[in-house]
């Protein structure tokens, strides 16, 4: 009696464990469904223990894939020469690194950032944060200001505003919060939830020219009357599996004022690859 009482406590405080060897990797396909109207039951439920998410009645209304393949064979692996990854988005390449700490978005195409987006390894009381982070970092040639108002932005150390920069900060605070199972159309999966909440503040600058004596040129502050900062905060849910034929997480859940906004989902067999693709 007593040993069968041992195996049921191990079974049900039973958790997982994600690693990088859990996450896709180069040659792996993502097979993935969005439910842009998801049925008003649907939640993110409660943080603890063993629960149970029954999302089996999530509908499949758009659906996306996720091609992973080798950053070295695109045509610009130099701009991101530590990317171990890249997702091939037809118009753009996303490049990625992963490691044994998380997954890190390196950058599109030759425009270089850093903004993690996944810590590791995932374990049931997790909680980390990351930032601020340089999430955008843009400049732009200046068709808006009018050169007279770089008098008043260097207080009359400038004289021309030659271009404008868009920066873009980012802090993120991850908690996994949650284990248990989560059912899907496709089937019952253990899992991770990560809770994860992020700030991001938009600020503006202008480069102004000192035509006079150069010593003055910079960047400074845009006017807050035309380019006021922005703070916007997100808040998601995601859950991970460490089943081999998922390698991603099984849904993500993103929140605006506690109402679910949409939901994204794996399909079943939703790992494959190049070798499988071609037998």
């Amino acid at each position: 009696m007593m040993i069968l009482f041992t195996i049921f406590s191990v079974n049900m405080y039973a958790q997982i464990t994600v690693t990088q060897n859990d996450i896709i990797g180069v040659g792996d396909i993502v097979y993935q469904a969005i439910d842009t109207m998801a049925n008003p039951s649907i939640s993110p439920g409660n943080p603890g223990s063993n629960q149970i998410w029954d999302f089996s009645d999530l509908q499949a209304m758009e659906f996306d894939t996720i091609e992973v393949i080798s950053p070295t064979s695109t045509p610009f692996y130099s701009f991101h020469p530590t990317a171990n990854l890249c997702v091939d988005q037809g118009d753009e390449y996303l490049y990625l690194e992963k490691n044994s700490t998380g997954v890190t978005i390196l950058g599109f195409d030759s425009e270089s950032f850093v903004s993690p987006v996944l810590p590791l390894p995932l374990t049931y009381g997790l909680s980390q944060s990351s930032g601020p982070t340089n999430a955008v970092n843009t400049t732009l040639a200046n068709v808006f200001l009018p050169d007279s108002l770089s008098f008043l932005i260097t207080m009359g150390q400038a004289h021309t505003i030659d271009s404008i920069r868009v920066q873009v900060d980012q802090n993120t605070d991850w908690d996994v919060d949650a284990f248990g199972d989560v059912i899907l159309p496709s089937g019952t999966y253990e899992a991770l939830r990560l809770k994860v909440n992020q700030t991001q503040v938009t600020n503006y600058f202008t480069y102004c020219t000192d035509t006079l004596f150069g010593t003055a040129s910079g960047w400074y502050p845009a006017p807050s009357q035309l380019f006021p900062s922005e703070t916007e905060t997100y808040e998601s849910y995601q859950w991970w599996t460490n089943d081999p034929s998922m390698k991603f997480s099984l849904v993500e859940m993103s929140l605006d004022s506690n109402t679910v906004e949409y939901v994204n989902f794996l399909l079943s067999s939703s790992i494959s690859s190049y070798e499988d693709k071609k037998d």
